[in-house]
């Protein structure tokens, strides 16, 4: 998020994580970052279709981040079949005391509105010529044999359902994976690091030309310092 709010003004941020001022901190100099904090997704949703429309900014991240976005969106899928809903077999829908479970509708809900927030996100980025920056977490699973043994690890966005999420960064010109490096030292904060292209299960990719596979951008304007590796013909606006 901090990496985002690096890049050209005016910035709008569609915050699901309620975490934009301490972002706004960093930038104090900033007066070009705007944000709106969702908790309500029908909301989200009129915000994306409104600049479909029109997009007064030069880079907008949406959502900030996916992962409580998807959030947002399974809450809202259950709550829209309320509690009398049933599921397609006619069977109730299933409860933990008061909690409602998840249901396949959910799962199903989730894939349909991301494929059509990637497809919205590409015609504005189009239409309105707007960076469009996606934040998302990374989980680590362990993988098990039979007998309870770790065989593999792998690597995944937060989501319900894994498969929708991993066709995500292939939206996407840029994917960046960002990481901190932990010290020797314990009384010295650790790196800022990202990678642009991928290693071991670290996803990434670049279309931009010298952009170095791995660098440190501890203490930088993100933007600046990608920017500053980019030669001249691969520079875009």
């Amino acid at each position: 998020t901090t990496a985002a709010a690096s890049f050209p003004g005016p910035i709008y941020f569609a915050d699901c994580d309620g975490r934009i001022e301490p972002v706004k901190k960093e930038f104090p100099n900033r007066d070009d970052i705007e944000y709106d904090t969702f908790t309500d997704f029908s909301k989200i949703i009129e915000k994306k279709n409104e600049f479909l429309e029109k997009c007064p900014y030069k880079t907008i991240i949406f959502p900030d981040s996916l992962t409580f976005f998807v959030e947002m969106l399974v809450n809202y899928s259950i709550d829209m079949r309320g509690g009398s809903s049933k599921t397609s077999s006619g069977k109730e829908h299933k409860k933990k005391g008061t909690i409602s479970l998840l249901e396949v509708d959910d799962y199903m809900a989730e894939t349909r509105m991301i494929s059509e927030l990637l497809d919205d996100l590409k015609i504005i980025r189009k239409r309105h010529n707007v960076n469009v920056i996606v934040t998302a977490h990374i989980l680590e699973k362990e993988l098990r044999n039979m007998k309870g043994e770790i065989t593999d690890t792998i690597q995944y966005l937060i989501a319900y359902g894994n498969k929708v999420v991993n066709k995500i960064p292939a939206a996407f010109n840029e994917i960046y994976h960002f990481y901190t490096e932990a010290q020797i030292d314990p009384r010295i904060s650790g790196k800022y690091m990202v990678r642009t292209v991928s290693v071991g299960k670290d996803f990434a990719g670049t279309a931009l030309p010298g952009v170095p596979e791995e660098f440190d951008w501890t203490g930088k304007n993100f933007y600046e310092t990608l920017m500053g590796f980019v030669k001249p013909e691969g520079v875009v606006k």
